[in-house]
């Protein structure tokens, strides 16, 4: 297996999930990974076939499968994001779709170490992902002047005018341009009098650590339990 075989496997295997998981968005119409992994209906999946995979929930993920399709994933703690890539599954999914008769745990460990090192990879506590060079990141300019911002994905839309507001656009000192492309991303429109001034999307993968933590910690998360905002 070789470098190139290894992240080409990578994004068979990131397209394998999110094609799994587009199954289940439609059929319980969920807008994200956060009300995927919070759906009830989800939870009770036992190897029910859905638009021909057959899913199962386990633990804090899926299994979906069929005669020639296999991947299974942890849910990532992202509401825009599917999943990491974790050595185990990655290994796994190679395996059971025989990719690769020659990989095998240790040589999947060994490349995501070194991708990290190589900067191709960013490593968490839990898992890795695919790096975003800082070229590829722009810095937004919000608007100086509104009265509330709105929040939507899906069919939900709720309406933000805490303080909080000001400190994430303050937080915000980058944005990688993968937001546009990312079909799970929320849309933040800032309203003046009533007319929409500004929009941009937004992902808790894309934007500085800082202004994740506001954004989606301490206004997104209490707006999906119907807390109230400080």
């Amino acid at each position: 297996m070789t470098e190139r075989d290894f992240y080409s496997y990578i994004n068979k295997y990131l397209a394998a999930v999110d094609f799994a998981a587009n199954i289940l968005l439609k059929r319980f119409d969920l807008a994200n990974n956060y009300e995927l992994a919070q759906s009830r209906d989800v939870f009770r999946l036992c190897n029910t076939e859905i638009d021909g995979l057959f899913f199962s929930r386990h633990g804090i993920g899926m299994c979906a499968c069929s005669d020639s399709f296999f991947v299974d994933w942890d849910f990532a703690d992202s509401h825009c994001e599917w999943c990491g890539i974790e050595p185990w599954f990655l290994y796994e999914y190679i395996s059971e779709n025989s990719l690769d008769e020659e990989c095998t745990l240790d040589m999947v460990k060994e490349y995501l170490e070194k991708g990290a090192e190589d900067k191709y990879l960013e490593k968490t506590k839990k898992h890795y992902r695919l790096a975003t060079p800082e070229k590829r990141r722009f810095v937004p300019v919000f608007p100086a002047d509104f009265d509330y911002m709105e929040i939507s994905v899906g069919k939900r839309i709720w309406r933000a005018d805490s303080p909080l507001v000001n400190r994430f656009i303050r937080k915000a000192a980058y944005v990688n341009d993968r937001v546009y492309n990312n079909r799970l991303a929320y849309t933040l429109r800032f309203y003046k009098s009533g007319v929409p001034v500004f929009e941009i999307p937004y992902t808790d993968v894309d934007y500085p650590p800082k202004a994740t933590e506001i954004m989606t910690n301490q206004i997104i998360n209490k707006l999906w339990k119907g807390k109230e905002i400080l």
